[in-house]
């Protein structure tokens, strides 16, 4: 049976370099790992995964955190960050919470029973001091949600400065009498959208008032919904700022079956940039943000963590940029 010194011996590196390569760790240079996987070939190196797992203490395993895997902003997600752990070596899990903190608790459960190697959280209910009171040591990476950043890594995108952009987009086409949709309002993230609206509102010399927003809206039946109550008025809002694509699919939707106007009665802004808003009619103005870039951020911060979790945590802020299409 071939082993690592064998793959040492032919590929003319030391073990412990060729260990670093068969475990993806991301401070090995491009000439060793080729000089490993031509060993392998020649000598049909087999790994015993489950040796080494029982060794480090290790699954080679992911868990992923979503409230929902149904809305399609978290499955692009999911997405993202299954492919970029894949290709560091790790598989993964997901997990779903429900927007329940109950859910989330038991996740974190599993992580300090060791079901996993580290668990990424894409959306919380619960502080940073929760979390670190329930997973003590383990690895956990913030991913999407906006944590101070100061118990774990977290990556994620500017969301105050995009509603701010998007908000002042709006206001600088004589938009006055806005609305910003909001899928869970009490969310740290939906808190940062919510400064980005009122601070763009106040310098345009406009006071907020409470019924500039609305809470739970996050599909596109939520969108119809709102939309069909919306524009039965005569004073509907004259700019839309919604918290998804698909919720501004829904509102679209409703305003052509009440004979609204996009855009001449009605801007209407998305979120996401889901290629869905490239085929509505008109074409949909949309928030766009790097989440390949994330993913790849996020597993380089897993592989790091998990092979050296004495690091200081980080926070890395993505900044989103508009894209401006035919609905506003």
């Amino acid at each position: 049976m071939t082993t690592i010194l064998d793959l040492a011996r032919i590929s003319g590196l030391s073990k412990s370099t060729v260990s670093r390569v068969l475990n993806h760790h991301p401070h090995v240079s491009q000439e060793s790992k080729e000089k490993v996987e031509k060993a392998i070939q020649q000598i049909g190196y087999k790994r015993n995964a489950r040796g080494v797992h029982l060794r480090k203490k290790q699954n080679q395993l992911i868990g992923l955190l979503v409230p929902t895997v149904d809305h399609p902003y978290f499955s692009q997600l999911i997405s993202a960050l299954s492919e970029a752990c894949r290709q560091s070596g790790y598989e993964t899990v997901i997990y779903q919470s429900d927007f329940q903190p109950s859910e989330e608790r038991y996740v974190y459960d599993k992580l300090t029973q060791q079901e996993m190697d580290a668990l990424v959280v894409t959306h919380t209910l619960l502080s940073e001091q929760e979390i670190k009171e329930l997973v003590g040591n383990r690895i956990v990476i913030i991913c999407n949600e906006q944590a101070p950043g100061n118990l774990f890594d977290v990556f994620s995108v500017d969301e105050e400065q995009a509603i701010f952009d998007a908000t002042t987009h709006l206001l600088k086409q004589g938009r006055t009498r806005l609305l910003l949709c909001m899928d869970y309002e009490q969310t740290p993230l939906q808190q940062k959208r919510l400064c980005g609206f009122k601070h763009a509102l106040k310098d345009a010399g406009i006071t907020y008032s409470p019924d500039m927003k609305r809470n739970g809206v996050m599909t596109i039946d939520d969108g119809l919904r709102l939309g069909d109550t919306l524009f039965q008025t005569e004073d509907y809002p004259d700019g839309l700022l919604t918290g998804s694509d698909f919720v501004a699919m829904g509102l679209l939707h409703s305003a052509r079956k009440h004979s609204v106007n996009i855009p001449t009665d009605v801007s209407i802004m998305g979120f996401d940039n889901h290629s869905i808003g490239r085929a509505s009619i008109p074409l949909l103005t949309t928030v766009d943000y790097p989440l390949q870039t994330i993913a790849k951020d996020v597993a380089k911060a897993l592989a790091l963590r998990v092979h050296q979790n004495e690091m200081p945590p980080r926070r890395k802020l993505y900044k989103a940029t508009l894209v401006i299409r035919e609905t506003t």
